[in-house]
């Protein structure tokens, strides 16, 4: 593949913005070490990086905040299902059902916490 700009070079590589072939002249290298072919497609890929970038930061923290409900809301449900066991044998049933519950929230709200840890 021959380089967008000059016909006679081998591209080396194409644009992360606009995929166009690029060979070692043309190459300029963004803040993350991303190749592109011109000044312009250099600050469109530094927005979309700074964009991907907030959208990472938000959904750790919804991760975060989604783990520690799940996690707090499977608590209640086991203190629930230990109230009622002692409360009644009769409700040994609906025991069994809150404490699966608790289970399966709890572990949900701990592999959301796990999700939230993410780092670049």
């Amino acid at each position: 593949m021959k380089c967008f700009n000059h016909s006679d070079s081998d591209a080396v590589a194409t644009c992360v913005n606009c995929g166009k072939a690029i060979c070692r002249q043309c190459c300029i290298s963004t803040a993350k070490g991303r190749l592109v072919c011109s000044t312009s497609c250099e600050e469109s890929a530094q927005n979309a990086e700074e964009s991907l970038s907030l959208v990472r930061t938000k959904t750790d923290r919804q991760n975060r905040v989604n783990g520690m409900l799940s996690a707090l809301t499977g608590t209640a449900f086991g203190l629930f299902g230990v109230f009622t066991l002692f409360r009644s044998r009769h409700f040994l049933p609906l025991s069994i059902l809150l404490f699966g519950m608790m289970v399966v929230l709890v572990a949900a709200g701990l592999w959301y916490l796990k999700l939230g840890k993410y780092k670049e």
